[in-house]
C-alpha cells in the first residue's frame, strides 16, 4: 500500500493511521510477508506487537501466508511484544558483560510481594501510611491500586525519592507514603533474587543497559542487520516502550508505524499517543486508511479521517 502510493523514501518512518477494521495490522503483516518473499531474511525484521497474544496471532498469519515456501527460515521469532524484545536484548547485553541472566516477575508474583510487605507494614505499627488508610492495607484492592500506581511511576522513571518529594511539594500524603513504600520494596527485592524485574522495570533496565559498551555494540549490530521495522497499535505505547523502539529506528530502514490516536484507551496504564503523533506529523510520511472492513457501512459511519493535532 505504501509502496504504491508514491516514490519510496525511507528517511523517516511511515505512519499508517486508521480506525478499527481498516486494515492497519494487515498492512504490517503484508509488509513482513513481501519482505520475506522478495528474498529478505526473517531475522532482519523487528515486528513489535501490542501483546503476547497479538504477536502469536500475527505470527500465525505470516506463517500461513508463507506455508510451502521452502526458502523461509528464521532463527528467532518474527513478531514479539515490546517486553519480549526488551527482555531478549537485556539478557544478551548481560551475557556479553558476563553477568547473570535477569528474571521477569509475573503480575501475580508482583501482587503477592506487595501484599506481603503491606501486611508486614501494618503489623509492625505502620511507619508512614496515613492513619485513615491503615485499615485498607490488608485488602487485595488496595494492593492492586498501589501496584498500578507504582508501575505508572516506574514507566515514567519516577523514583521512590521523587514520589516523596512530589508528595511534600503538592501536599499529597499518599504519594509520600507510596514513595516510602517503594523505597522499602526495592530494598527487600535487592535482598532477594538479583534482577528480579517487573515489566515496567525491565524497560528502564534495558534502556540503561543499551547505553553500556556491550549494549551499544549489540544495538549497532542489530541496526546493521535490521531492514524492516513494524510497530502495531503504536497509540498504546508508554514512553519507555517508545524510547526502546526508537533505539533501533535509523534513517534508511523501512519502518511502518500503525495506530489510531483516537483509540488510546490505556492512559491509566501509562499509554501515550505521543510516539504515534510524532511520527505521523509529516504529511508526506502519513497514510490514512478510511474504509472499514470489519463494520457495516452504517456502523462505520463516514469512515476515518484523522491526523495528528
Amino acid at each position: 500500500l505504501v509502496e504504491g502510493a508514491r516514490e519510496i523514501d525511507y528517511e523517516r518512518p511511515y505512519a499508517v493511521l486508521g480506525g478499527p477494521g481498516t486494515g492497519k495490522s494487515t498492512v504490517l503483516v503484508e509488509a513482513a510477508v513481501r519482505h520475506i518473499v522478495a528474498g529478505g531474511s526473517a531475522d532482519s525484521i523487528m515486528f513489535f506487537a501490542p501483546s503476547k497474544d497479538a504477536a502469536a496471532a500475527m505470527r500465525a498469519q505470516i506463517f500461513a501466508r508463507l506455508a510451502g515456501d521452502d526458502d523461509y527460515a528464521s532463527t528467532g521469532s518474527v513478531v514479539r511484544s515490546v517486553h519480549s524484545w526488551a527482555f531478549a536484548f537485556y539478557r544478551a547485553i548481560r551475557a556479553a558483560a558476563g553477568e547473570s541472566s535477569p528474571r521477569l516477575m509475573t503480575g501475580a508474583e508482583h501482587d503477592m510481594a506487595i501484599r506481603e510487605l503491606l501486611l508486614g507494614t501494618a503489623q509492625d505499627g505502620n511507619r508512614y501510611w496515613p492513619e485513615n488508610v491503615v485499615p485498607a492495607l490488608s485488602y487485595v484492592g488496595f494492593a492492586r491500586q498501589l501496584r498500578d500506581f507504582i508501575l505508572r511511576a516506574t514507566e515514567r522513571n519516577v523514583s521512590a525519592k521523587d514520589l516523596v518529594d512530589y508528595g511534600e511539594r503538592f501536599h499529597r500524603p499518599m504519594w509520600q507514603a507510596a514513595g516510602h513504600f517503594l523505597e522499602e520494596f526495592n530494598q527487600v527485592q535487592r535482598l532477594g533474587v538479583a534482577d528480579n524485574l517487573n515489566a515496567s522495570e525491565l524497560l528502564h533496565a534495558t534502556l540503561a543497559a543499551l547505553d553500556s559498551p556491550e549494549g551499544q555494540r549489540i544495538v549497532e549490530d542489530q541496526r546493521a542487520k535490521v531492514k524492516l521495522i513494524l510497530v502495531d497499535d503504536a497509540h498504546n505505547l508508554d514512553p519507555a516502550s517508545a524510547a526502546f523502539i526508537e533505539s533501533f529506528m535509523v534513517p534508511g530502514v523501512r519502518t511502518l508505524i500503525a495506530g489510531d490516536p483516537d483509540q488510546c484507551v490505556f492512559h491509566f496504564r501509562g499509554a501515550s499517543e505521543d510516539f504515534l503523533d510524532r511520527h505521523a506529523a509529516h504529511d508526506d510520511y502519513r497514510v490514512v486508511l478510511s474504509a472499514s472492513h470489519r463494520l457495516a457501512p452504517g456502523a462505520a459511519g463516514g469512515g476515518y479521517s484523522a491526523g495528528p493535532p
